[in-house]
């Protein structure tokens, strides 16, 4: 399938929605031994877990969000080693597992939130991509495929393409490589919106602003 792409702007950004849930607050407050917090409404009890984290050091509020989201898949040691490197470096960038990138953006800026920036600000972009499709007809696209798409208007110096260009040319590791891609939608004009690392994509990595690109579908 042949593909019009036209690249229409890149911004950065410190928050993505569509991440935290009342669930997940009330869940923590669990955690912190306050469990009252059920007939609540979604900001009273973010409300309550900053009030549960104000009693907390801010690594033992990391320590507590990330044996949340990552009790099953980290160790205890490893958990108290992340929340105190939290605090000193932006692990969204840094960790040595992508996989774990996206998750790391969004707990950092809960708790630079929660702790009024003693967490560093960590940075996300968004690139907003036209496909057109001279068949016509709708197409679906994976957050992979969505990285082949993007990849080509990116310079060869780009963090993307200097680590990864190779599988994604060959189509190889999607498994891993897709979660580069941290979240995507359709906007109501029918464009696609791709949000990922400011440190992997930066507006001096687009230097092809309109192209044609062909997807074995």
């Amino acid at each position: 399938m042949e593909l019009n792409v036209e690249i229409l702007k890149l911004k950065q950004t410190h928050n993505l929605n569509n991440y935290w849930t009342i669930e997940d607050y009330r869940a923590i407050l669990i955690l912190c031994d306050i469990d009252d917090a059920n007939d609540l409404s979604e900001q009273d009890t973010l409300d309550m877990v900053a009030m549960a984290f104000s009693d907390l050091k801010p690594n033992e509020a990391a320590e507590i969000v990330l044996g949340y989201k990552f009790g099953e898949q980290l160790n205890e040691n490893q958990i108290k080693q992340i929340a105190h490197d939290m605090l000193e470096d932006d692990l969204s960038q840094e960790y040595a597992d992508i996989s774990f990138h996206y998750d790391f953006f969004q707990i950092n800026q809960f708790l630079y939130r929660m702790y009024n920036g003693k967490f560093i600000n960590s940075s996300a972009s968004i690139i907003e991509i036209s496909l057109t499709n001279p068949k016509g007809g709708e197409v679906s696209f994976s957050k992979f495929e969505l990285l082949q798409i993007m990849a080509k208007s990116l310079s060869d110096k780009s963090v993307i393409l200097r680590l990864y260009g190779d599988q994604i040319t060959a189509g190889k590791n999607e498994a891993l490589l897709e979660h580069i891609i941290w979240q995507n939608w359709t906007t109501d004009q029918g464009t696609i919106m791709i949000a990922t690392s400011e440190y992997l994509l930066d507006r001096e990595d687009v230097v092809e602003g309109s192209y044609k690109i062909t997807l074995r579908k």
